[in-house]
């Protein structure tokens, strides 16, 4: 019996076709994977830099308030050596120096003047969160910068429906004020941090918490000029400094 001859004609094109199409999808997922993969570390990289330059305005305030703290050790120090001998006790001492403290702060930020009678440089700016922002733009961080990247940094505004910066003009700032006289402490509530660029913005919202110095007010060792073991010979001012109730959105 004769067979008939198989025709194979054309099954090489359909192959070509075939093979094509595979390495076509399989190219267009792996670049539809790469591109999706570039724009996701974009995203991050974006949002790296807008959280890392708030913090830079955050850590840029750390450094004024630590000056701030510094003054107002320096006047409760001297107010505390002025009544020594009255104050008969360690305890009535450390009492008189955190008050002296505290209030010397809360004159800083909402007095036109210091306990001490002197003029309030910071007075010189309306309003406590317009203070904050203003002292902001003028630190020496960002001197020598024009308008437009100072603004990038704002203080105390809070992103609206739409996800967008509000100007300062019509913001309403949350910041207030607590103050602990036994403990010592003035805290700045409500600080808004926000750092905005290429559509990406990162908010940081904390109170800041400024903690008076530790003194020995006369608790000695067993030998005579002995200090405790627990005084700090020397004061980093910026370790009185504490964030509370810290949150990035």
């Amino acid at each position: 019996m004769r067979r008939g001859k198989l025709n194979n004609k054309g099954s090489a094109i359909v192959s070509v076709i075939v093979v094509t199409t595979f390495i076509t999808i399989l190219a267009t997922t792996v670049l539809y994977v790469t591109c999706r993969n570039y724009m996701v570390k974009q995203n991050d990289y974006q949002n790296k830099i807008t959280f890392y330059q708030a913090e830079q305005t955050l850590d840029d305030l750390k450094a004024m308030l630590a000056e701030d703290i510094s003054a107002a050790c320096m006047y409760a120090y001297k107010e505390t050596m002025v009544n020594y001998v009255g104050d008969n006790s360690s305890s009535k001492r450390a009492e008189r120096y955190n008050k002296a403290f505290v209030d010397y702060m809360e004159a800083l930020w909402e007095e036109d003047k210091l306990p001490d009678g002197t003029s309030n440089a910071h007075a010189n700016i309306n309003g406590s969160a317009t203070r904050v922002k203003a002292l902001i733009e003028q630190y020496s961080a960002y001197s020598g910068k024009d308008v437009a990247e100072i603004e990038k940094h704002i203080i105390n505004t809070k992103p609206d429906d739409a996800g967008t910066v509000e100007g300062s003009e019509g913001t309403v700032p949350d910041i207030g004020f607590e103050k602990d006289e036994a403990k010592g402490q003035f805290v700045i509530t409500g600080v808004v941090v926000c750092y905005a660029e290429k559509g990406y913005a990162t908010y940081i919202k904390t109170d800041i918490g400024l903690n008076a110095p530790a003194y020995n007010w006369g608790n000695w060792g067993s030998t005579a000029g002995e200090a405790d073991d627990k005084t700090d010979e020397t004061l980093r001012m910026g370790d009185y400094i504490v964030y509370r109730n810290w949150e990035k959105y």
